[in-house]
């Protein structure tokens, strides 16, 4: 299911398995974040929140850096799905995007992985 698309770059959401879900965001994607109807939440946002599963997975390998809207994003996530039972985890962030996660402490909210890349 693609979610928005910029400039040939796609924000995808798929199923890895019956409980995990993969959100491979596209840098410019979250400058791109579309509320629809003045609604305060994104687009994709509203979607994330009707997924089943125990597992959400949020690749940043494609995301050099997060801007507010990164940040915001990241926050709205945690909000929506916190008291229910899901685990997030943000996939291979470079190490700018890990110094920004350690300072905004988002670091100590969801769990990071590192994945080998091709």
């Amino acid at each position: 299911m693609s979610l928005a698309s910029t400039n040939r770059l796609m924000t995808r959401l798929t199923r890895e398995l019956d409980s995990v879900w993969l959100l491979e965001l596209a840098a410019p994607a979250l400058e791109d974040v579309s509320f629809v109807g003045g609604d305060e939440h994104p687009l994709i946002l509203q979607i994330l929140t009707k997924i089943d599963g125990h597992k959400l997975i949020i690749d940043l390998t494609s995301i050099q850096d997060l801007d507010s809207y990164g940040v915001d994003f990241l926050c709205l996530i945690y909000k929506n799905f916190i008291g229910r039972d899901f685990e997030i985890r943000l996939r291979n962030p470079d190490c700018h995007l890990r110094e920004m996660l350690h300072r905004t402490q988002l670091d100590r909210v969801f769990e990071v992985e590192y994945t080998q890349t091709n």
